[in-house]
C-alpha cells in the first residue's frame, strides 16, 4: 500500500483500505483516532476527516461507501490494495510455482515511517499488529517460490530470488534460508536471526457478534458494557477474541490450540451471547480451513473464515445466530437448526437427554463386530438385575463405537419390563462446573415435584436421617438453583455427595435400575467422586451402571468389569463400509479401510466422502483429527517428516533424514501414532491421521520435507510411496 503521508485523512485511508470490502462502524474509527474528545466532537471530527478521504480517493471516489452507520471502501478496477492482495495470496493457499507477482507490491513494511509516539494508541496497537501479520505473510510466499524452485533443481536460481527480495527477511533467518545458503552459498543482504512464527492450516470456527443491527447506534457506555460481556463469554467458552473492523467482535475457536468440540463450543457461546443481550444483538458462525502461525497477530479478523461467520451475521436478524452449512456437519443432534440456501438459523441447544440417541449413527448402519462386546454388558446386567448390583465400563478412542454399544443395550433393555433406564451425559463444557451433569439430570426431573427437592425425597422414601439433612437438602436445592457456595465447603459437599448417592440407592430398592453414563473423559472431579460412591452402592441391589470413557479417561477404581474396545476386524470393516456405500472397486474399498484403520466412526465418515484419495479428512473429523495432532507437542516436526514419507515407512529412513529422532519416533509409537510393522518398520495407526498431518502442512513445507527424503537416493525405498498432499 502506498504510504508516506502521516495526517489523519491518509491514517483514516489506510486503515479503510487494509479492511477492503468491510464496513467499518463509525464508532470504532472515531475511538481510532478521537477517543479523547468525547463521543459528539469525535463523531463531527470523523465526518470532517470522511470529506477529506473522499478527495484523497479521487478520481475513484464512489469507492468510498457512506452510510449512517458504517463506511467501506470497496475494491474494484480503479482501486487496488497490496496488502489485501498479499494476505488474499495466502488465505486463498495459492499455488505459486513460479515467482509470486504478489511480491512486487512488497516494498517494506507497513506504513513504514510510521512516526512513533503519537497520541493513537488503538491505532498504533493496530497497524503493529498488521505490520507483523503481513510480514510473515510475505515471508511465507517468498519461501513458497524459493521452494518451488528448489524442487525443480534451481538452488542458484532460488536464492537470487531471496536477494530481489531482501526487505522480505526483514531481519529473520529462517531454517530453510540456512539450508538453501548451504546448497548454494551467496551472500543474502537481511539475513540475521530471528525464526519467525511456523505457519500451518488449521482447521477453526469463527463467531462473529454484532451489536450493530439496522440503524441501532448504542450509547458510547452501554456499548462499551456489551462489548465486555460478549468478550467474556466467548473466552469463557474457550473462544481467541479479537475486534472486528466493522465494530463487532470475532472470536476463533481452535485457535491456538485445536479443540475437537471447536464447532459445539462456539455454536454455544454464540447462544449464550444472544439470550443475554439486547435484541438486536446477532451472530454468524463459519468453518473452515486457514493459515495461521504461533505469534498474537494470526490469525486476521479479516481472513476468509471470518468473512463468512460476518457474511452470516450480516443475513441474521435481531437476536437470532446463523451457521454455515460447514459447521452443523455432526452436530444435528446436539443443537436445532433451521435450513435454508444460504446456511441454517440455529435455533437452540438439544436437552441432554436426547443426546444418547442424538449421538448413535443412523439407524440404518448395523452393529457390527461387537458382539462379544454387547454379550459382556448383558451378562453383567442380568447379575445385576438378579441382586448382586455392578458396574461395566467401555474404554477405547474417538469413534470406536462406544456411544453406539451404549444405545445398543438400551434398545435391548427397553423390550424388558420392571425397570428404568437413566442417562448422564457430560459435556466438555462440563469440567469445571461441579457435578454439571447431576444437577441437568435434577432440573429436568423436578418440575413433576414442583421443582422441589424435599417432594422428590418423599417420593423416593429417603429418610430425614440425621439433625444435618435439612440443611443439606437445602443446599443441595440451592445447587440445583443455581448457587455453587454449598460446594465449597468440604463437610457439606461430602454431605451432598451422600445423599445423592441415597436417592441413587432408595432408586433401585423399589426398582431395578440401568444407568448409562457417556464421555466420562469429560466428567467434573465432584461427579466423578459421586459416581466412585454409586460403584460401592450399587453392590447388593439392583443397581447396574453402564459407562463409556475414552482410551485414556477417567474411570472409577473400583469398577467391577472394563471392556476394551480396539479397532474392528478387517471382516467387520468390511461389512459396515459396505453397508454405509454399498460395495465397491477393490482397489478403493482397500484404500477407505487403510484409511479408517478399523475405526467404526472414521469407515462411516470416509465412506460418505465417496473418494479413495486426494479428498482429504471429511469435515466431521477435522477438529477431531487436528487435536490429536496438537497432542504430539514438541514431536509434531518428526510427525510431519512421517507424514511425508508414507504411511507406513522404515525407522531407518526417517533416522537418515533426522539421526537424533530415535527417541522421538519412540514416544510417538508409544503415543499410538504409530503402529510397528516388523523389526524395523513403521506405519500410522490409521492413514486419517497422517491425512490430518498433511492437511496442515503449508505447501512449501510440505516440498521442504519432501526434498529432504528425495535427497536420500537409494535409501529411500521404492516399495514405500510418499505421502500426497491434497491440493
Amino acid at each position: 500500500m502506498e504510504s508516506g503521508c502521516f495526517d489523519r485523512p491518509h491514517l483514516l485511508l489506510y486503515y479503510l483500505a487494509a479492511h477492503a470490502g468491510i464496513p467499518c462502524r463509525r464508532e470504532r474509527l472515531a475511538e481510532l483516532f478521537w477517543a479523547e474528545k468525547g463521543p459528539e466532537p469525535a463523531r463531527l471530527s470523523l465526518r470532517q476527516c470522511l470529506y477529506k478521504v473522499r478527495h484523497l480517493c479521487q478520481p475513484a471516489a464512489e469507492a468510498l461507501v457512506v452510510d449512517r452507520t458504517t463506511v467501506t471502501l470497496m475494491v474494484g478496477p480503479q482501486c487496488r490494495v497490496d496488502a489485501a492482495e498479499l494476505l488474499d495470496a495466502v488465505a486463498e493457499s495459492a499455488v505459486h510455482d513460479q515467482e509470486p507477482a504478489v511480491l512486487e507490491a512488497w516494498r517494506g513494511p507497513f506504513l513504514e515511517g510510521y512516526p512513533e509516539g503519537r497520541t493513537l494508541p488503538a491505532y498504533d496497537e493496530w497497524m503493529h499488529q498488521r505490520r507483523r501479520a503481513l510480514a510473515d505473510r510475505a515471508l511465507y510466499l517468498l519461501e513458497q517460490a524459493v521452494t518451488a524452485r528448489r524442487a525443480a533443481g534451481d538452488d542458484a536460481g532460488a536464492l537470487r530470488l531471496v536477494r530481489r527480495y531482501p526487505a522480505v527477511l526483514a531481519g529473520r533467518r529462517p531454517r530453510w534460508l540456512a539450508e538453501l545458503e548451504a546448497a548454494a552459498p551467496l551472500s543474502v543482504p537481511g539475513a540475521e536471526t530471528r525464526e519467525p512464527g511456523a505457519m500451518e492450516r488449521r482447521p477453526v470456527t469463527v463467531v462473529h457478534l454484532d451489536p450493530f443491527a439496522g440503524d441501532r447506534d448504542p450509547a458510547p457506555d452501554a456499548l462499551v458494557a456489551e462489548m465486555e460481556r460478549l468478550s467474556g463469554i466467548l473466552a469463557e467458552h474457550g473462544g481467541h477474541v479479537v475486534a472486528f473492523p466493522g465494530g463487532g467482535l470475532v472470536a476463533w475457536f481452535g485457535y491456538p490450540r485445536a479443540s475437537e468440540n471447536a464447532p459445539s463450543r462456539a455454536l454455544r457461546a454464540a447462544l449464550v451471547a444472544i439470550s443475554g443481550g439486547p435484541s438486536w444483538l446477532r451472530a454468524g458462525v463459519a468453518s473452515g480451513l486457514t493459515l495461521t502461525t504461533s505469534q498474537p497477530a494470526h490469525p486476521e479478523a479479516g481472513g476468509e473464515v471470518a468473512r463468512a461467520a460476518f457474511d452470516q451475521a450480516y443475513r441474521a436478524a435481531g437476536g437470532q445466530v446463523r451457521a454455515a452449512n460447514a459447521v452443523v456437519q455432526g452436530l444435528e443432534g446436539r443443537f436445532v437448526f433451521e435450513a435454508d440456501q444460504a446456511g441454517c438459523r440455529v435455533l437452540g441447544e438439544t436437552d441432554r437427554s436426547h443426546r444418547l440417541a442424538a449421538a448413535a449413527r443412523s439407524p440404518s448402519t448395523p452393529l457390527v463386530g461387537r458382539e462379544a462386546e454387547l454379550g459382556r454388558m448383558e451378562a453383567a446386567w442380568e447379575a445385576a438385575r438378579g441382586g448382586r448390583g455392578g458396574s461395566l465400563a467401555l474404554r477405547g478412542a474417538s469413534g470406536m463405537g462406544k456411544t453406539r454399544l451404549l444405545v445398543a443395550f438400551r434398545e435391548r433393555v427397553a423390550t424388558e419390563g420392571g425397570l428404568m433406564v437413566r442417562e448422564l451425559v457430560c459435556d466438555p463444557a462440563d469440567q469445571h462446573h461441579p457435578l454439571a451433569p447431576v444437577l441437568d439430570y435434577l432440573r429436568r426431573l423436578l418440575p413433576i415435584y414442583q421443582g422441589r427437592i424435599e417432594a422428590m425425597l418423599a417420593n423416593w422414601g429417603v429418610s430425614a436421617g440425621p439433625e444435618v439433612v435439612p440443611e443439606v437438602i437445602e443446599n443441595l436445592q440451592g445447587l440445583v438453583d443455581g448457587d455453587e457456595r454449598p460446594l465449597t465447603s468440604p463437610e457439606q459437599r461430602t454431605a451432598i455427595l451422600d445423599l445423592l448417592a441415597a436417592i441413587v440407592a432408595a432408586m433401585a430398592d423399589r426398582q431395578p435400575t440401568v444407568w448409562l453414563l457417556d464421555d466420562l473423559q469429560w466428567m467434573d472431579p465432584s461427579t466423578c467422586e459421586l459416581l466412585e460412591r454409586l460403584v460401592r452402592v450399587a453392590r447388593g441391589r439392583p443397581l447396574f451402571l453402564l459407562m463409556a470413557t475414552r482410551a485414556d479417561g477417567y474411570l472409577p477404581g473400583e469398577v467391577d468389569e472394563v471392556v476394551e474396545l480396539g479397532a474392528l476386524p478387517e471382516e467387520a470393516a468390511r461389512t459396515l463400509l459396505r453397508a454405509v456405500d454399498g460395495p465397491r472397486d477393490p482397489a478403493t474399498e482397500e484404500r477407505l479401510l487403510q484409511l479408517a484403520g478399523g475405526n467404526p466412526l472414521y469407515l462411516e465418515e470416509v465412506a460418505r466422502q465417496g473418494k479413495a484419495r486426494g479428498a482429504g479428512v471429511p469435515r466431521r473429523l477435522q477438529d477431531l483429527l487436528a487435536a490429536s495432532v496438537d497432542e504430539l507437542g514438541e514431536d509434531r516436526p518428526l510427525a510431519r517428516l512421517a507424514a511425508v514419507a508414507g504411511y507406513a515407512f522404515p525407522r531407518s529412513l526417517i533416522l537418515a533424514a533426522e539421526p537424533e529422532a530415535g527417541t522421538g519416533l519412540e514416544r510417538l509409537v508409544a503415543a499410538g501414532l504409530f503402529l510397528r510393522e516388523g523389526e524395523e518398520g513403521l506405519r500410522f495407526r490409521h492413514a486419517l491421521l497422517q491425512e490430518a498431518i498433511l492437511d496442515s502442512l503449508p505447501r512449501s513445507e510440505y516440498r521442504a520435507l519432501a526434498a529432504r527424503l528425495e535427497a536420500l537416493g537409494e535409501e529411500y525405498p521404492e516399495e514405500y510411496p510418499r505421502g500426497e498432499l491434497v491440493d
